[in-house]
């Protein structure tokens, strides 16, 4: 009996949720949110062969199912209200679904994956799936608590970034011959600094606070000869003080700031201990975008042993030198909302790149980004691309939010068939990967026989308001 009730209990509730979509989708006024995940086959293949050459590991097996599952994997997120709907597709085909709904009394979830049941969380709500709680040092908190808490911290350390401020603005710096300027912070200026720490944690009983609170945190489970405590802190932070103030003044870093007046170029670097190495680049390319590219270096050697930082840089991207590190970001914001970026890394002397952007508001999206990881050959061949678009649904669009494409995009191509002679029309549109199955359902409609080939756009030069286009 109580499976019976069961499972009439899950087809109602999966009648009304259904039909609560189909009532909301009329009004479309939701978001939908897709993720899509493409592998490059051949790059996966090659890759578990080299890690595997004569096959004992069974790698290529093992990339074959990977292939399978993650490929052309696409999850779709429809929200509408206290409604909300999940869907899993493999390959253009759904695999799974689930769909919640909230009332005043709680959440109720149906889904594919639990067909003859429904489960129900008597009063939750989304806000309480959305806003999780969180447990710390025993004491409930949620994420805007804790997010408030961080502020204030922020505005309670405030003051400590003034006086770090106030003595490195009277460093003189040095006019080096290129126009570039050079200051150094010694140890002499980190002894002034913390001494302004020093005066001003003595009285503030706020900073106090949440330094007792790290300290506890930082006790837990210590021994008790080796638990911290306020006064043992300030003590030690006097005793640092004093021995800063009586050794010989050691240069610490050294920062350089040059500016390019005629192309506004800004570049930066930051020495530090001669044995990490950053810098930031801020300019404007060729295309008229602001551009940032951060790098950082570590030394390992002993010092001397270099000639330069650009002899690391070189030994490090050439493979000579695999014992360093080198971290870099590029980014490039092509207009307020679209942000390109690439983060690379060398690793025993490989190259390892992961890609991503973020685009604003266009005529489809409310909002699209992309991550590409890539080691060797770049974008067009990385190891896997995924893709995330958010759509805001309106009363034009679809029961599931995505739009037939336009015919505003659309190419007209007069042609001949080559064997028969007769003429023929080339139809060609650049849409996104999103309305890729929307195309194929609309030229099925108008002709089953329809020949159609979908290939991947690498890029677009064209200034179109579509993005990731398919």
């Amino acid at each position: 009996m109580k499976k019976l009730v069961a499972l009439l209990m899950a087809l109602v509730l999966a009648l009304s949720c259904t039909a609560a979509f189909a009532e909301e989708a009329a009004a479309a006024t939701g978001t939908m949110t897709g993720l899509s995940v493409a592998l490059d086959e051949n790059y996966v293949k090659a890759m578990a062969g080299a890690m595997d050459p004569d096959g004992s590991l069974g790698y290529a097996q093992a990339a074959d199912a990977i292939l399978q599952v993650l490929d052309n994997l696409g999850i779709y997120v429809v929200e509408e209200g206290d409604l909300a709907h999940v869907s899993v597709e493999l390959n253009e085909t759904v695999i799974a679904n689930l769909t919640a709904a909230a009332d005043d009394t709680g959440v109720s979830v149906v889904s594919s994956l639990f067909p003859h049941y429904a489960i129900r969380a008597e009063g939750a709500s989304f806000s309480d799936l959305t806003n999780p709680t969180y447990t710390i040092n025993g004491q409930t908190v949620s994420a805007e608590e804790i997010t408030a808490a961080v502020q204030q911290f922020t505005t309670a350390a405030t003051p400590y970034w003034e006086d770090v401020q106030t003595v490195t603005t009277q460093i003189t710096p040095v006019v080096n011959e290129d126009g570039s300027q050079t200051a150094a912070l010694t140890t002499k200026h980190i002894a002034a600094i913390l001494t302004a720490w020093g005066t001003r944690l003595s009285a503030d009983t706020t900073m106090q606070t949440y330094l007792q609170m790290f300290l506890e945190a930082y006790n837990d489970g210590q021994p008790a000869e080796e638990q911290l405590t306020l006064p043992a802190l300030m003590q030690s932070l006097q005793s640092a003080i004093k021995e800063l103030n009586n050794e010989e003044e050691v240069q610490v870093t050294d920062a350089t700031v040059y500016v390019d007046e005629a192309t506004g170029e800004q570049l930066f670097t930051v020495t530090v201990m001669e044995s990490l190495y950053l810098q930031l680049d801020v300019y404007v390319n060729e295309n008229n975008h602001q551009c940032v590219d951060f790098l950082v270096m570590t030394d390992s050697s002993e010092s001397g042993e270099a000639e330069s930082w650009e002899d690391i840089y070189n030994a490090i991207t050439s493979g000579e030198n695999t014992e360093d590190l080198l971290l870099g970001a590029t980014i490039e914001i092509t207009d307020s909302e679209t942000v390109d970026a690439q983060l690379y890394a060398y690793v025993d002397g490989e190259k390892w790149q992961l890609a991503f952007g973020v685009t604003g508001a266009t005529e489809n999206y409310k909002n699209y980004a992309y991550l590409t990881v890539d080691p060797v050959t770049g974008l067009e061949n990385g190891l896997f691309a995924l893709d995330m678009a958010s759509i805001d649904l309106d009363s034009s669009l679809e029961p599931m939010g995505i739009p037939m494409p336009s015919r505003d995009g659309l190419t007209v191509l007069d042609a001949r068939g080559f064997y028969l002679g007769t003429p023929k029309t080339v139809l060609y549109v650049v849409v996104n990967r999103f309305q890729t199955v929307k195309l194929k359902t609309l030229v099925k409609s108008i002709d089953s026989g329809a020949y159609m080939a979908i290939t991947p756009v690498a890029d677009l030069l064209h200034a179109s308001v579509e993005t990731a286009a398919v």
